[in-house]
């Protein structure tokens, strides 16, 4: 782990200047002196009994004036004792030596703890400079990055050599390593047993996290002089993100972005309390001062345990009778409820509790058979769990009957991310089949160049869930999805729509009928929507070209034809005649309003759309100013259709 290193800025008395610091001008002196130093203290040296190891105290420290008074540091320096001195001191700070420790006083130098040296090799081999170059090293990773420790023994020598100072025996050397990596900010371990372990580059993320986290340790604390200043000026254990993010080794992981930073640390860490002015703190500081935690806040009344609902939306036409009802509904994902998205919307109203509450309150209200939820924020495994939010609301609706699965965007690691869920009523419906999609992988498979894949490699996914109904005993196919957002580059939009539509055909047989609903983040007519409900996208169609300094690396559309195997129709439009004016409705800085979402059905399936339910209209939506609101927990309004069979 790493100190910040901070200090306020010092105040000299009028006419006094600091003194200017040591610079030593003799690069080539300087290298040999270091390499000498090194030398001294390496593991051959140290083990002479007649060495510089006989000048260390019981700690292994070793001062400074006994270090430049050895014959081999001598003759190198040549110089007067405190220019000596300065010189060591100058030298090893900025060679950053893995080897060598510098104490804080900087008056003694010793052999870095074992613990110490084989995490700072290990962070060496997976760090920016040697990792991107270091082909043995990612041939030798296994599933998701992971390095087995076993396989860094048998092709580093040098890292086998350390390890075995320690012990001779292979789990006490497991166990060494397995300690020594456990405080890494870049490295993440991962082990079924001592003798199983693996390593692997931390994402920025996660480095982010744990950097944050050793600072506001308790530990950390105990000695930073600095933090416990800044959280003292600020009252109750608050320290502002920007201070942190000045530090020097924040600067080093990342940009000093406060809202991501901050975004990050709200959903990646239960260490961390993240105010909406971009303060911190920890929370064991706010159990030892007896403070109330945001979490508590929010629960003690700022929100209502029943929070008011929308009003009850009719359905048209009123009376129609039919075999299953469809609901779909991007529910906007906690990490991107961010005030400065949506800073009209009180913030007690963002709030994932009330929201929630919200959420599952309009589903037992509408009923549905059948339910295609987007931004359902998921995690990984070793993830928050208080940021499992599908956990939560997939527990709240199999308390209510229903029968769910779920799916993350692909590459999404341990931190929270947007996921697609399918669920069923199961007095109903039954699950039959299930098949999931991930765009970033079927798409690069029918891609001939690495440019192409990386072009439409977003990470979006789909499901495709077969559900029998109890009553027929017809099979429903439900595919639900959340297409990219990538309006810009709406090319990439229509890859996603016509992989799936493939994978539709492909998968479901033509007898039996398809709903396909969801976040499909395109306009009524544009090419994504028109492949859909039109069957076909010519290749010239302005929206599915390429720029030509793309096809000049190679990048093309991995389709010969856009076309769409089964025929589909919107539900809103073969009711009412149009789609809803809008299904996403916000205000400054985001500033849309637009129908994104849909219901379509297979009009060749057996299948037949017997009503819809009314969206709510711009008064109600600008109540209060836009979307999310009191009332509204989403920037997008729930859709939900009737369905019966037409061949029984």
């Amino acid at each position: 782990m790493y100190s910040p290193h901070s200090s306020r800025r010092r105040v000299f008395p009028h006419g006094q200047r600091q003194q200017a610091s040591f610079k030593p001008r003799d690069d080539v002196m300087l290298s040999q002196l270091f390499q000498t130093l090194e030398q001294l203290l390496s593991d051959s040296a140290w083990a002479r009994q007649d060495g510089i190891r006989t000048l260390s105290d019981p700690k292994g420290w070793i001062p400074l004036v006994k270090v430049i008074q050895l014959q081999e540091i001598s003759e190198i320096l040549q110089m007067n004792t405190t220019n000596a001195i300065q010189t060591v001191q100058h030298t090893l700070k900025t060679n950053n030596s893995s080897l060598i420790q510098v104490h804080r006083n900087g008056s003694c130098i010793r052999r870095f703890p074992l613990k110490h040296r084989l995490r700072s090799y290990v962070e060496f081999l997976f760090g920016d400079e040697n990792y991107a170059r270091d082909l043995e090293l990612q041939f030798i990773a296994e599933e998701a990055g992971f390095v087995p420790i076993v396989k860094l023994f048998e092709t580093r020598p040098k890292f086998l050599s350390m390890v075995q100072s320690g012990s001779i025996d292979l789990a006490a050397q497991m166990q060494a390593v397995q300690v020594a990596l456990s405080d890494s900010v870049l490295l993440e371990i991962a082990h079924e047993s001592t003798m199983k372990l693996a390593v692997r580059r931390r994402s920025l993320a996660g480095r982010v996290v744990r950097q944050v986290e050793f600072y506001l340790s308790r530990e950390h604390m105990q000695h930073d002089s600095y933090l416990n200043e800044l959280m003292a000026d600020n009252g109750d254990g608050w320290i502002r993100l920007q201070d942190v993010l000045a530090f020097p080794r924040m600067k080093q992981i990342c940009l000093p972005q406060e809202a991501s930073v901050a975004r990050v640390l709200q959903t990646g860490s239960e260490k961390i309390e993240v105010r909406e002015d971009f303060c911190i703190r920890p929370t064991w500081y706010v159990k030892e001062h007896g403070l109330q935690g945001l979490d508590e806040i929010v629960e003690d009344g700022a929100v209502d345990e029943t929070p008011p609902q929308s009003p009850m939306l009719p359905w048209y036409p009123s009376k129609a009778t039919s075999d299953f009802r469809v609901m779909t509904w991007n529910i906007l994902a906690d990490f991107l409820c961010r005030r400065q998205l949506y800073p009209y919307c009180d913030a007690k109203f963002l709030q994932w509790h009330h929201r929630k509450a919200l959420v599952i309150a309009e589903i037992a209200r509408t009923r549905p058979s059948i339910i295609c939820l987007q931004e359902l924020q998921g995690i990984g495994t070793g993830g928050s769990e208080r940021a499992d939010h599908a956990r939560q609301v997939l527990s709240d609706l199999d308390a209510m009957g229903y029968g769910s699965t779920y799916l993350r965007k692909a590459l999404s690691g341990q931190l929270p991310n947007l996921g697609n869920a399918v669920l069923w009523n199961r007095s109903m419906f039954q699950l039959v089949r299930l098949h999931e999609i991930k765009f970033n992988e079927v798409i690069g498979q029918r891609c001939y160049t690495d440019a192409s894949r990386w072009y439409f490699g977003s990470p979006q996914v789909a499901i495709i869930a077969f559900l029998s109904h109890t009553g027929t005993g017809k099979i429903v196919a439900v595919a639900s999805t959340h297409i990219s957002c990538a309006w810009e580059t709406p090319v990439k939009q229509v890859a996603q729509v016509q992989e799936l539509l493939l994978q539709i055909g492909e998968l479901v047989p033509p007898q039996v009928p398809v709903i396909l609903a969801g976040d499909f983040n395109s306009l009524a007519g544009s090419a994504a929507y028109r492949l859909i409900t039109e069957g076909e996208v010519s290749l010239s169609d302005p929206q599915v070209q390429i720029d030509v300094q793309e096809q000049a690396i190679g990048i093309h559309l991995p389709y010969p034809k856009l076309h769409a195997p089964r025929r589909f129709a919107s539900a809103y439009r073969f009711i009412q005649g149009r789609e809803p004016m809008f299904t996403n409705f916000t205000a400054e800085p985001k500033s849309f309003s637009g129908t994104l979402d849909y219901v379509f059905f297979s009009t060749d399936g057996g299948l037949e759309a017997k009503a819809v339910m009314e969206v709510p209209g711009f008064d109600a939506c600008r109540k209060e100013v836009a979307l999310p609101s009191s009332v509204y927990p989403s920037d997008h309004l729930p859709l939900a259709a009737c369905f019966s069979f037409t061949n029984r």
